[in-house]
């Protein structure tokens, strides 16, 4: 099975709405008693960021 360009471009954009919805959830959890969980949540959307990168790399380098 050969990955194509467009289904990265796809699966990046799926993790772009994830990662949109990670930040929402901690956003919401600043000044609250559970900072602890929101500065876990903006680990996980820079991780996020970071593999939408390397996936839009990987995309162009198949074009």
């Amino acid at each position: 099975m050969s990955t194509s360009s467009a289904e990265l471009g796809s699966i990046s954009t799926l993790l772009d709405e994830l990662r949109n919805r990670v930040t929402v959830a901690a956003d919401s959890m600043v000044d609250t008693d559970k900072e602890d969980i929101a500065a876990e949540l903006y680990e996980v959307d820079r991780a996020l960021r970071m593999a939408i990168r390397r996936l839009d790399k990987a995309s162009r380098s198949l074009r």
